[in-house]
């Protein structure tokens, strides 16, 4: 099995699928309250996702994302007439449409590296089922912890599948040394699994099969241009790597620090009054990196909570565009949407081996984020590698609890 590069769908060809669609005669102001299925049109195949409308009779329109437990408020939406925008400022999307007798119609655009713009035929029904809209046989369990490998790499990449199954529905994720595929949703049809999410940044589509060994084959699409296959079996026991393991100083480094400006221009190091005699958490992350906004949603309220307790936080982010001003306004973007009061820096671009060279005492950026804990004389104690949000249950709880002791510990030192 081998990775295979799909070529991105050009907005002409975008523009001929959707004038293929023969149009609907337009319906005066339509209303949109309730629950939807939405549908991305991928190389996979379609990739659906809930969506729910509220308020629109009161003058004051509300639309969430739905995968799963999580439900993502759309950010900014403007109705004029059957012209529909719906915006999620912090991940760089927006679906434009029209809403025409029980249909909305158009394309989802996605911001990508060096600012290049994935356009994603997408269409809405009202209804609240995923994949199948009539029930099917299921022949096979899904629920448990599987062991998985992902094969679109020279070498294989571990990960674990979580899935829990009630009846034909699929919750879950996939969990990697880097992260968490965060929530996924999905259905069984015979002794096929389909899973999808959309929140609003990435665009992930799963398939397998179980064969009558009980082991998973299967493939993974991402947007419009990744695909990979994938294989799993049931393990109880399946671990991943030490997450504080992963990245470390190099030998005989200088001390951590760095400079990079904010969002203002002004450059900011560990030298500025802001972090003397705190304990200081670096996040390097982007705007783009759904892992990140995990992170971030945490954060910001933990240090709402504890920022009187002698702690700074600063977050090097490193965007889709090398423009600053481009970089600085998506950055704001994501800062406004968690109600970030910790800086944030203009870092440099997402590209990992770029990122590395920006701060040259680590070995490497193996992901986003990457969280690195100083105490309060700036020594740096511990380099946590990705992510595990919500989306990741148990394992999400245990870093959370494992990140509040360890924090106490580093906040009951005395500074120098």
């Amino acid at each position: 099995m081998r990775r295979v590069t799909i070529a991105a769908v050009s907005v002409s060809l975008l523009g001929l699928l959707l004038a293929g669609c023969e149009p609907m005669p337009p319906m005066e102001s339509q209303p949109l309250d309730g629950r939807w299925r939405g549908e991305l049109l991928t190389p996979g195949g379609a990739l659906p996702f809930g969506m729910e409308f509220a308020g629109e009779a009161d003058g004051r329109l509300q639309a969430w994302l739905i995968n799963g437990e999580e439900r993502t408020p759309v950010g900014e939406i403007q109705r004029d007439g059957d012209q529909l925008t719906l915006t999620l400022p912090a991940h760089g999307s927006s679906i434009l449409a029209n809403v025409s007798q029980g249909l909305i119609s158009g394309q989802l655009s996605l911001t990508r590296a060096g600012g290049e713009q994935q356009l994603i035929p997408f269409s809405a029904r009202p209804g609240d089922w995923r994949f199948f809209a009539q029930p099917v046989a299921v022949e096979a369990d899904f629920s448990g912890r599987w062991a998985v490998e992902f094969l679109g790499g020279d070498e294989p990449s571990p990960a674990i599948g979580e899935f829990r199954q009630q009846d034909g529905r699929v919750t879950g994720t996939f969990l990697t040394p880097l992260g968490d595929y965060r929530f996924l949703e999905g259905e069984v049809r015979g002794r096929e699994l389909f899973l999808s999410t959309f929140a609003g940044g990435h665009v992930f589509l799963f398939r397998a099969r179980m064969d009558d060994d009980g082991e998973l084959e299967g493939d993974f699409w991402s947007g419009l241009r990744w695909h990979e296959d994938w294989r799993a079996r049931r393990d109880d026991q399946a671990r991943l790597p030490d997450p504080t393991a992963l990245t470390r100083l190099q030998a005989d480094a200088e001390p951590f620090d760095f400079d990079f400006p904010g969002l203002d221009g002004e450059p900011l190091t560990l030298a500025d009054a802001y972090f003397e005699d705190k304990a200081v958490i670096v996040t390097l992350g982007g705007s783009w990196c759904p892992n990140c906004h995990d992170e971030a949603a945490f954060l910001a309220e933990w240090y709402r909570e504890n920022a009187g307790r002698g702690v700074a936080i600063v977050g090097l982010m490193y965007e889709h565009f090398e423009d600053f001003q481009q970089a600085a306004a998506a950055i704001g973007r994501f800062r406004d949407t968690y109600s970030i009061r910790y800086p944030l820096l203009v870092a440099g671009i997402s590209d990992k081996q770029a990122a590395a060279e920006t701060l040259p005492m680590l070995d490497e950026i193996l992901a986003y984020p990457t969280t690195i804990y100083l105490d309060r004389h700036h020594e740096v104690r511990r380099i946590h590698t990705g992510f595990f949000g919500p989306g990741a249950g148990e394992y999400h709880e245990r870093w959370r609890e494992e990140f509040i002791a360890f924090m106490n510990t580093l906040l009951a030192e005395e500074p120098a």
